[in-house]
């Protein structure tokens, strides 16, 4: 059920971010005691997502889903939620790093980096195939790691070796 109301909705809700200037990063329809939850992330490529910019997809999407009859697809009431990426958002895959590219990036894999250990910070810069490279390299804050000085200030990551990059909240860009 979910697998087909998502693959009905998802085109409209993809339309309406496009056309008002936004991502949609992340579509899910959660059921919940007898209601429907249609959960929209949305990002705004170049800056960062408001309350208004949240309350106008919204109100967009509602207008949509209610100019066609979509009364179909739900078994009881639904409610709809449109957010943002958050502040420290896991990204999941070559599409989102693209999207922040330029962000600060916390970075956990399972091979070690030079003098950066296991886990680091650093600015996303590129995106490939098989690799993201990462500038401006920083260890995380700690009282032992202040006295460090890293031998390099940009690496090259294969994509096999990370296991969890996430948005670094610590260091929000400046756009």
């Amino acid at each position: 059920m979910n697998s087909t109301l998502s693959l009905k909705l998802q085109p409209i809700v993809t339309q309406v971010c496009v056309l008002n200037g936004f991502e949609l990063l992340d579509f899910k329809i959660i059921n919940k005691n007898n209601l429907t939850v249609l959960e929209i992330t949305i990002m705004k490529p170049g800056g960062f997502v408001s309350f208004n910019d949240c309350s106008l997809i919204s109100k967009e999407v509602s207008q949509e889903l209610d100019k066609e009859d979509y009364s179909d697809c739900f078994t009881h009431k639904y409610f709809l939620e449109v957010q943002s990426p958050g502040v420290s958002r896991v990204l999941k895959n070559s599409r989102e790093y693209q999207l922040f590219k330029n962000y600060y990036v916390k970075v956990l894999t399972n091979v070690k980096y030079n003098d950066l250990g296991l886990e680091f910070i650093g600015k996303l810069y590129d995106v490939g195939d098989n690799f993201l490279e990462l500038t401006d390299l920083e260890l995380l804050p700690s009282p032992k790691n202040k006295k460090i000085k890293l031998e390099c200030n940009s690496i090259k990551i294969e994509l096999p070796h990370l296991q969890e990059v996430k948005l670094y909240d610590q260091k929000i860009p400046v756009l």
